[in-house]
């Protein structure tokens, strides 16, 4: 994925999920950003 979107290399941090992941990854996300 960071081949074919360089410019998110230097974030330094990632989320990521699989499948079902779709569900309580936002929720997660949305509690860091908070």
């Amino acid at each position: 994925w960071l081949h074919q979107f360089p410019e998110f290399r230097s974030n330094p941090f990632y989320v990521a999920g699989d499948s079902y992941s779709g569900r309580p990854i936002p929720f997660l996300v949305q509690q860091i950003a908070n």
